[in-house]
């Protein structure tokens, strides 16, 4: 009785063991295959256990009791997929594996589009760039917080940014609106957005600046190398069309380079991308207004290049050096040639009885634009002293010619507008040990307005 008892104990403490299966995985020559995974799968092919083969190939599969297995698949990367059924699993089999290609599942890497980094915010090119976006100016325009204006101006959360900056050195100076519409998209890694940024090394920490800097970073191929493009662009309407460009630059550490020539007829301001963007003193301007101006006419609600008929010319180059591990110096000459034509023609009833004469007024006005501007700007941009000396020239030959008829009677004009300007600003500035700031500036300008103006009644 006592032995009954025992042998009932005993077969109820009996461990429930899960099926272990041991092997080994080889390919066709027998050497081991080492990696390789071997996976045990339900009905739905939702895995139910694996088991990874060591350096020698060999492998150890546990398959939990209750488990359902239906089929057993064996993986790895350079050879043939292998399965077959549960039922043929035996334990201590040898697993042959047939050379071969494993079809991978299609991979997207996306590019992190926005990163912050203290005051720096660093947008990715080939997060924002889109299949049309040709120049660096397209995608900006597409960086939230950012927005780029139709003169070429770029504002950060609705303000100015004070710099523009292409591998960290400032090749354009005010001119900015020269390379945002002439680099390529293509060779720009990423934009980075200094939040308050203060120029002015010797000044950060002592002067508090609520301005933002915009900064070029280049893909490896674009840097330290010169590069070319040219676009040519040519058609038939009334007149022939045409539309080029030619384009030459180089970007380092220690000298950089822009220079092109456009020209068209299909009524894009070329002019706009020489303008000086931003003053180099707050508040200060080289321009002198004089009595007269160029003769203009009514624009329609039209964007320019829908009524403008136009020839321009424009022919740059921005060059700078780094003469030291703080100073640099900066050369940039443009010239502008630009000849537009406008007509207005406009009819007046002044009575509305029979027979009663209509005031008919036609205007025509031929507007040449020969302006040539020359900047040198060298700068000391230390960590405890600022100095800058800025030289710039300017000169322009434009003129207006036109014929205002009115009522049968002719009036020919002319005006030519000439200026003739030069201008230099230094500044010096050094901070001492107790934060205390130290400033000199001076300038001076000349400037030359030989204008003339002709009307004559015929």
């Amino acid at each position: 009785m006592r032995y009954c008892v025992l042998l009932l104990t005993l077969f109820l403490h009996v461990p429930i063991f899960a099926q272990t299966f041991t092997g080994k995985i080889i390919s066709e020559k027998g050497a081991p295959v080492s990696n390789a995974t071997i996976m045990a799968l339900d009905k739905n092919r939702h895995v139910v256990a694996y088991s990874i083969a060591n350096g020698e190939g060999t492998y150890r599969l546990v398959i939990p009791n209750g488990k359902d297995a239906d089929t057993i698949d064996v993986n790895h990367v350079g050879y043939q997929r292998k399965s077959f059924t549960r039922s043929s699993l035996k334990d201590g089999i040898t697993i042959t594996l047939k050379e071969g290609c494993s079809l991978l599942k299609e991979v997207k890497v996306k590019a992190q589009r926005i990163q912050s980094t203290g005051d720096t915010l660093t947008y990715s090119v080939a997060g924002f760039k889109q299949a049309q976006d040709r120049c660096i100016a397209d995608v900006i325009a597409k960086m939230l917080g950012l927005e780029v204006k139709a003169d070429g101006k770029i504002e950060y959360q609705g303000k100015t940014i004070n710099k523009f900056y292409i591998e960290g050195i400032d090749l354009m100076g005010t001119q900015y609106g020269m390379a945002n519409p002439n680099i390529s998209a293509d060779k720009v890694k990423s934009v980075q957005v200094l939040e308050n940024h203060q120029p002015v090394k010797s000044l950060r920490g002592v002067s508090f600046s609520d301005q933002a800097a915009l900064n070029l970073v280049l893909k490896d191929d674009a840097k330290a190398v010169w590069t070319s493009s040219a676009n040519i662009g040519l058609g038939y309407g009334k007149d022939i069309l045409y539309d080029n460009r030619l384009m030459g630059m180089r970007f380092d550490k220690k000298r950089q380079a822009l220079m092109m020539y456009k020209n068209n007829d299909t009524g894009k301001q070329l002019g706009d991308e020489v303008l000086d963007l931003a003053a180099l003193l707050k508040g200060r301007t080289d321009a002198e207004a004089g009595l007269l101006s160029m003769m203009s006419q009514n624009a329609p609600n039209l964007d320019e290049d829908r009524y403008t008929f136009n020839h321009s010319h424009l022919v740059a180059g921005n060059w700078l050096w780094k003469t030291g591990h703080d100073d640099e110096l900066r050369l940039q000459v443009n010239g502008l040639i630009d000849q537009t034509d406008m007509q207005n023609r406009t009819s007046s009833t002044y009575l509305t009885l029979a027979d009663m004469p209509v005031i008919v007024e036609d205007e025509d006005v031929n507007n040449t634009r020969s302006e040539w501007k020359a900047e040198a700007n060298y700068q000391y941009n230390g960590s405890k002293s600022f100095i800058q000396n800025n030289l710039k020239g300017y000169l322009d030959f434009n003129k207006s010619k036109g014929r205002m008829t009115c009522d049968g009677r002719n009036t020919a004009m002319m005006v030519k507008p000439n200026k003739r300007s030069l201008t230099e600003d230094f500044q010096l500035s050094h901070t001492a040990a107790n934060n205390n700031v130290y400033h000199v500036e001076s300038y001076w300008s000349y400037h030359y307005l030989p204008g003339q103006l002709l009307t004559i009644n015929k």
